[in-house]
């Protein structure tokens, strides 16, 4: 299967139940660059990538990952190499 690219915007109309999917069928690599990670079921389904072999890794930005509501650290408890970017 050939790589490809999907963008989303779209809170409350399904997108992340659409990228969870995404998430959940992956088998070898996710590389994810976003401004946050907010959305705790969409962390969880990048720890369950991780727990079943998935190479995953994240780069956000590093001002967006101190807000409170920011998954950051619960990425990393998970072993999930994250990096923290811009300015």
């Amino acid at each position: 299967m050939a790589p490809y690219v999907s963008t989303y915007f779209s809170p409350n109309r399904g997108t992340a139940a659409v990228l969870i999917g995404f998430i959940d069928r992956c088998n070898k690599t996710i590389d994810a660059a976003v401004y946050a990670i907010t959305h705790d079921e969409i962390t969880e389904a990048l720890i369950r990538a991780k727990e079943r072999g998935v190479k995953v890794r994240i780069l956000t930005d590093k001002t967006q990952s101190t807000n409170k509501w920011a998954d950051d650290e619960r990425l990393e408890e998970a072993s999930i190499p994250l990096r923290r970017g811009g300015s």
